[in-house]
């Protein structure tokens, strides 16, 4: 069975031989072979999650494909890095939350028009009024323009924003 492909930069996800457990894989020039570390799971959608959470604690991505990058893995180093130092802190966060609940798993790539307009709609449904919905559109586009701003992704996809009431 061919071995799945997952990329968050230059880390990569892959197994040993000898074990069904996910690693996170990187290319040691120094010592001319790929380094590993457990990532402690068998399921390949945690072994993503743990890949950009990794990544996030390890290292700075620099000029990633917005295909490689899992959005999630935005949202915490942008709150890591910057939105937990904020004034608007504790509003943030739970926008961040509202994103990451959405948009579980997606890639940057991911976040199309499509999507957005889904995501609106189900925070619509919740309830929640125009003026707070573009707040909260504003903490993702911060996200992903502060990751564009650091050199993490080459390309970053345009966040809707909603009228205002």
């Amino acid at each position: 069975m061919p071995q799945e492909q997952f990329r968050f930069g230059p880390y990569f996800l892959g197994k040993r031989a000898n074990s069904p457990s996910w690693c996170a894989c990187w290319f040691d020039p120094a010592a001319r072979q790929t380094r590993r570390a457990s990532l402690g799971t068998k399921d390949f959608q945690t072994a993503k999650l743990r890949l950009a959470e990794y990544v996030t604690k390890k290292e700075t991505v620099r000029e990633a494909k917005s295909e490689h990058v899992l959005f999630e893995a935005i949202l915490i180093r942008y709150w890591e890095n910057h939105a937990q130092h904020l004034p608007s802190a504790e509003q943030a966060k739970y926008a961040l939350a509202m994103w990451s609940d959405h948009f579980s798993e997606a890639a940057v790539s991911e976040l199309t028009p499509q999507r957005q307009k889904s995501f609106v709609e189900a925070l619509r449904a919740k309830g929640l009024r125009p003026s707070y919905i573009s707040r909260v559109l504003s903490v993702g586009r911060a996200a992903i323009r502060f990751a564009w701003k650091q050199g993490e992704l080459l390309t970053v996809p345009f966040i809707i924003d909603v009228h205002r009431d």
